[in-house]
């Protein structure tokens, strides 16, 4: 995202909304889960699920990408918890008809009518049409279409509906249309035209990988198109508490992650750092990445850039940099692909307990 024009005369209202206030704690905010999903088990959602839940945090966010399926993850995350809002995040628009979104959605309804929001993302291109074989096309007029589809199917209307990607009539869902007051749907955002769509059509957006010193920037797109409120913008944001002995496990874990998310997961978040100030290590990475030279992608990452997309540290140290994110939903971002992540997640989550 880059920035033209003529100087501003202050602080914009999302900078002075991410302000650090020093009498501020972890204890004043929301604060949400979410799981890397790559090698992610029903077994660990299942324990770190219940350990969010226990421990009061506010919210569990479901990934979907080519691990484990979003709806039936989130089905069964409901039955293992009590309290806490299930989420996905994100389902994408093209591996689903806008109708089976709203049906999935309702079905979730059910089970609990009060926990249960929506999070969606367009993905791209190379996932929706190597691994869905769907053309990926019109992604921003697609969101906008299914949302509005998804809100008539919710609320049990009967959809008829002309757009240009979707014209649907006459079907309404057949069940029981429980109270949707709590429904709120999100949208996965990076570029500015995505944060001021959902600004305009949902309740919030989500980002992912985002570089921290521009969060403000990113509240401030969202609410610039919000005609009735302030939106919650999500922050998903790689986490773990470290220590003398696994400090430089972590750091190495971290920089694998930025590195794939660069090279492996379409142009969206490459573009998105090298537009943040990081444009030199993102082709460092791209380029060893078509290579083959896998070591290479991951040692160019910088401790800077590690640190303006990751929490990583003392618990001390991330509540610090949590309570800088004022007027940010903060979601710790686990990693559980085998037994020992699950157990250093949940050391992680207690360290930071919100309660």
């Amino acid at each position: 995202m880059l920035y033209f024009g003529l100087p501003s005369p202050g602080p914009s209202l999302g900078t002075l909304k991410c302000t650090f206030l020093a009498h501020w704690t972890i204890m004043s905010t929301k604060l949400g889960v979410t799981f890397d999903w790559r090698g992610a088990s029903i077994a660990g959602i299942s324990e770190l699920s219940r350990v969010a839940d226990e421990l009061g945090y506010d919210s569990f966010w479901i990934p979907e990408a080519w691990g484990t399926e979003g709806f039936a993850t989130s089905a069964h995350v409901l039955d293992r918890t009590k309290h806490i809002k299930v989420r996905t995040g994100v389902l994408n628009t093209y591996s689903r008809s806008a109708a089976l979104l709203g049906m999935g959605s309702l079905t979730l309804l059910q089970i609990d009518p009060k926990r249960f929001s929506l999070g969606l993302g367009t993905s791209g291109k190379r996932l929706i049409e190597d691994w869905h074989g769907v053309k990926f096309n019109h992604p921003l007029e697609r969101m906008r279409e299914y949302v509005e589809v998804i809100k008539k199917v919710v609320k049990g209307e009967i959809v008829d509906y002309k757009g240009k990607v979707l014209n649907l009539s006459r079907f309404r869902a057949y069940m029981e249309i429980p109270r949707t007051d709590d429904f709120k749907i999100y949208l996965a955002a990076l570029g500015d035209k995505s944060l001021r769509l959902a600004g305009e059509i949902s309740e919030g957006a989500i980002v992912i990988f985002y570089s921290m010193k521009k969060l403000g920037h990113a509240l401030d797109q969202l609410n610039s198109s919000s005609s009735n409120g302030v939106r919650e913008l999500v922050a998903m944001i790689p986490t773990e508490v470290t220590n003398s002995s696994n400090e430089e496990r972590a750091l190495l874990s971290m920089k694998k992650r930025v590195s794939f998310y660069i090279s492996s997961m379409g142009e969206y978040y490459a573009k998105v750092l090298a537009d943040s100030g990081f444009s030199e290590i993102v082709e460092q990475v791209k380029e060893a990445h078509s290579r083959g030279e896998k070591e290479r992608a991951i040692d160019v990452i910088s401790q800077e850039l590690v640190d303006e997309l990751c929490l990583l540290g003392s618990p001390e140290d991330i509540r610090r940099k949590i309570g800088a994110l004022q007027g940010i939903t903060p979601v710790l971002g686990m990693r559980i692909s085998s037994q020992e992540e699950v157990a250093d997640s949940v050391r992680t989550l207690r360290a930071l307990a919100p309660n």
